[in-house]
């Protein structure tokens, strides 16, 4: 999937919630990320990305230029280390990327969801 989203030039939107694409998965996903200039909306939520996964995620928003949605719910990582990045470094992503309209990285309950 990654490989295919570094050449695509029409897909917009990408939902990979509840994947299980862990660090590796989503490292490739970032990578991707950096070469890719269609996407505009994308949906990690629920992937265990873990803090490395995170971190590759908040380094690749630096270089891409048009994803205005970012979802990262339930990443997996205590919520005081998902704050912590979110400040250090998806907030810094979003602070040198003024196009970056909405990301949510909360880490709701979502057990009693059918």
């Amino acid at each position: 999937m990654a490989e295919a989203l570094k050449s695509n030039s029409s897909l917009t939107k990408l939902d990979t919630s509840g994947n299980e694409l862990g660090p590796n998965g989503l490292d490739a996903l970032a990578e991707a990320l950096k070469s890719n200039m269609s996407l505009t909306a994308l949906d990690v939520s629920w992937n265990n990305p873990g803090p490395e996964g995170l971190s590759k995620l908040a380094q690749a928003l630096e270089v891409n230029t048009t994803l205005t949605e970012l979802a990262v719910s339930e990443a997996g990582v205590v919520v005081n280390k998902i704050n912590a990045l979110r400040t250090k470094n998806l907030g810094a992503a979003e602070a040198r990327q003024s196009n970056v309209d909405r990301s949510n990285v909360s880490n709701e309950d979502r057990s009693n969801v059918s």
